[in-house]
């Protein structure tokens, strides 16, 4: 990945976290003020680099470590995917990507995140969302549902990946490669960026199978349809 792309894309995850900071978290407190006692910005950077963004504390002590991912590039697309980091180079050397790898085993749950702006011309910031919509997600739970639909797990993805990567440079530049079948996660290849992180492109509806809660979130209020 570029250095300006990098760059960019940290800073639109800093506004959009700004952003659950001002308009998501407060709420999310108040509104379960009998099951939480505090929700805290976590700003540790070894903590972050673990897959840590934002630490909720229960009224019974219990600590839930959440990462926030969102679908910075696809701001008003209003796409039907999010893609699941499975790997990426970094000098020239392969990296465990958040899914799987041991480094990011301190995440508990993910916090899947597509927006809207008020203005798509403009830049974004926290004045410019218009909304979020939030997928809350235990790890656990997501990989538990790629293991028992796909076969896919932290003990076999590695080689499920070069054997992806395979097939990719041996079809057409628009034929796609499943996870299995010809339908539901496929995997791809950001040839474009430096990094050529290789993600499993994964359909919202089979996301929805393994989240808890999912919040529409704006200035005004924030909507909770538990599942």
């Amino acid at each position: 990945m570029t250095e300006s792309k990098y760059a960019k894309n940290k800073e639109d995850e800093r506004i959009v976290g700004e952003f659950l900071d001002k308009y998501f978290y407060p709420v999310i407190e108040k509104k379960y003020m009998n099951k939480i006692n505090n929700i805290e910005r976590n700003y540790d950077v070894s903590k972050q680099n673990k897959g840590v963004d934002v630490i909720l504390e229960s009224n019974g002590g219990s600590l839930i470590n959440i990462d926030e991912k969102t679908a910075t590039d696809y701001f008003n697309e209003n796409i039907p995917t999010f893609v699941l980091e499975i790997s990426f180079l970094k000098d020239n050397v392969l990296k465990e990507g958040w899914l799987f790898g041991d480094k990011y085993s301190d995440t508990d749950t993910y916090l899947l995140c597509w927006g809207w702006k008020e203005d798509a011309n403009k830049d974004l910031s926290v004045e410019n969302i218009k909304h979020i919509e939030a997928y809350s997600i235990r790890k656990s739970k997501l990989q538990k549902l790629l293991d028992d639909k796909y076969d896919l797990n932290k003990y076999n993805y590695k080689k499920k990946a070069e054997l992806a990567i395979d097939e990719i440079n041996e079809v057409s530049n628009d034929e796609k490669v499943f996870l299995k079948g010809n339908k539901g996660p496929r995997w791809n290849i950001s040839r474009q960026l430096d990094e050529e992180p290789i993600n499993l492109v994964t359909p919202k509806h089979l996301l929805k199978q393994a989240t808890k809660t999912i919040f529409d979130i704006n200035k005004h209020e924030v909507k909770i349809k538990e599942l």
